[in-house]
């Protein structure tokens, strides 16, 4: 992984942790459909640092290049992300857990477990589509010079 893919994808992680912990804070926690926000952080995040490895490239652009920064930066936040809800629902609030599995889609078959691979699996989905939209963006700013390449010679 290059520095601004850990960089991105630690910000990426303290913003997915910190808007959990907020929302318990606030009393929120248990209303699932927030979780939603968390692609706040996930796409801005994800595309800021698709569009610093485009900016500090001496390569041309290539979809695939661009679209794996992308894929690099977001995995590693949503899988330690993915861990912190497993070792939360199995050590720390148990009875969260109780709660996901009363009132979730298919509750009555979750385990702690089967959440972390239940939301890397959402994550794991979310940074295809994010990678994907931002290559595209990424493209169309090239093409419009709104990037400059600071290895202009």
């Amino acid at each position: 992984m290059r520095k601004g893919e850990l960089y991105y994808g630690g910000w990426m992680l303290l913003g997915f942790i910190t808007y959990f912990i907020s929302m318990k804070m606030l009393g929120y926690y248990h209303i699932l459909d927030l979780r939603i926000f968390n692609v706040i952080f996930h796409c801005s995040l994800t595309y800021l640092s698709m569009r610093h490895d485009r900016i500090v490239s001496e390569k041309e652009f290539g979809y695939a290049d661009s679209f794996f920064v992308g894929m690099r930066t977001s995995m590693l936040p949503v899988f330690m992300f993915s861990a912190f809800m497993l070792c939360y629902l199995k050590f720390l609030d148990y009875g969260f857990m109780q709660y996901i599995k009363e009132n979730a889609l298919l509750g009555d078959y979750l385990t702690p477990l089967s959440v972390f691979v239940a939301l890397f699996a959402e994550g794991l989905a979310a940074s295809f589509v994010v990678s994907f939209v931002g290559i595209r963006v990424l493209k169309l700013e090239e093409d419009r010079h709104w990037i400059k390449h600071v290895h202009q010679f």
